[in-house]
């Protein structure tokens, strides 16, 4: 665990030389409305939630062990497919609604367009909250899959929990397609 410069605790990845089993790919695809749990590619058995399965809004997304049913529902997400907006330039983004609570959705700290934005759960505001709209995109290497931001066109960063295009966080340089953006969905159990 590690301190953001926010003072707010976050999931640390690191690459210590383990590589993931190419049998954990997952071919699920997050877009169905169903609820999924979303395990980071490259740090397995982690999971993004709430922060301490807060509800509140501003609540910090952050990363913690997996816990499959009802023991963490705060780490189940639904992608709203009859809460979205669709431009035929870019596509169909949606809102990401919260198992726990389906009025609270995925979006970034006050709607935040910086490449440092956290990301955040806070009411469901719809369309007028752009920052709520998000695209999941299917990476054909892992099998896993990249959420886009509407609003800013920035990715979903594993290292800091924020959005951002080519570095997030102090001192760690991401790219647009880095590894660490790469999410696999299970389907969470009731």
């Amino acid at each position: 665990m590690r301190k953001s410069h926010k003072g707010l605790i976050s999931g640390v990845f690191v690459l210590a030389g383990v590589m993931c089993n190419v049998s954990r790919a997952h071919a699920t695809d997050p877009t169905t409305g169903d609820l999924f749990q979303f395990e980071e590619f490259y740090s397995p058995y982690k999971c993004f939630g709430t922060w301490g399965g807060s509800m509140n809004n501003g609540a910090q997304i952050i990363e913690w062990s997996c816990n499959p049913g009802n023991k963490a529902k705060d780490q189940t997400w639904m992608f709203d497919t009859g809460d979205c907006i669709t431009t035929s330039q870019n596509g169909k983004f949606c809102a990401v609604k919260n198992g726990m609570n389906e009025k609270k959705c995925l979006g970034t700290y006050a709607g935040s367009t910086s490449e440092d934005a956290y990301l955040v759960i806070w009411d469901c505001l719809g369309q007028q909250h752009f920052d709520q709209y998000w695209q999941f995109q299917q990476d054909g290497e892992t099998g896993c899959w990249q959420i886009l931001n509407f609003k800013s066109a920035l990715w979903v960063d594993a290292q800091w929990f924020q959005v951002c295009s080519g570095s997030c966080g102090p001192d760690h340089i991401w790219q647009v397609a880095s590894p660490g953006q790469r999410w696999c969905p299970w389907p969470a159990t009731p």
